[in-house]
């Protein structure tokens, strides 16, 4: 049967909150897939007056999604960069800290509980998931997508094709992107897969992946002498 439900579960789960500096509501729906695979974060209390919303869209199954969200912010209050409000290259930094850490014996170890935890309505829908210890996040990823929110500036990060838009309610043009989709068919992504020893098939990455930059899915990031940047 596949990763897909017969009919679209469109039942909707929804939050809000509000803080000193704004107001912020959050809604997802599960959709074709047999299982809610995507996370995400809205938080208004970080350090120095930050705030921070995310949304990780999983594929291949929910481990990943849900492991970033349980880690990002506290990896990334963490770093020097942010402690000295480069919160630009702080993005950039965690986004590598979080693929390091599902590497790592305990990132391993918990992303093999959270799909014990959450269940796996088609556990082989990837090849691989029986028998190996690391094939979680080979085979399994998300996207991402995070603004930090200060006081004077939006800092936006991305990997994949998750989009974050600014809307204004005055003036000719009142939507904005923030990102860039990271699409495989897009020339500059192309080439980048290709100088990696990679291919692109039908616009997926290797005839599969239909998005040219993720979290996890180490199955298409094996090639260790390029930098980890």
């Amino acid at each position: 049967m596949g990763p897909y439900l017969g009919t679209p579960n469109t039942e909707k789960e929804s939050e809000f909150g509000e803080s000193d500096s704004c107001r912020w509501g959050a809604t997802s729906m599960q959709g074709w897939r047999k299982s809610q695979e995507d996370a995400h974060i809205a938080r208004t209390d970080l350090p120095d007056g930050v705030s921070l919303f995310a949304v990780f869209d999983g594929h291949g199954g929910k481990e990943v999604s849900i492991y970033v969200k349980e880690k990002f912010v506290a990896e990334l209050v963490k770093l020097e960069e942010y402690k000295s409000r480069n919160y630009g290259d702080a993005l950039k930094a965690c986004f590598l800290k979080m693929d390091t850490m599902m590497k790592e014996p305990e990132g391993i170890a918990r992303l093999s509980k959270i799909q014990n935890e959450h269940g796996n309505p088609d556990p082989f829908a990837n090849p691989g998931r029986q028998g190996e210890e690391d094939s979680i996040a080979k085979f399994t990823g998300c996207t991402a997508v995070v603004v930090l929110v200060t006081a004077t500036h939006y800092f936006c990060a991305n990997a994949g094709d998750s989009r974050s838009v600014i809307g204004r309610s005055q003036g000719a043009e009142m939507c904005f992107p923030l990102s860039d989709d990271h699409k495989p068919d897009n020339l500059p992504e192309k080439a980048r897969i290709e100088a990696a020893g990679g291919f692109v098939e039908e616009n997926r990455v290797n005839g599969s992946l239909n998005l040219s930059r993720s979290l996890g899915d180490f199955e298409y990031k094996s090639n260790h002498d390029l930098p980890f940047t």
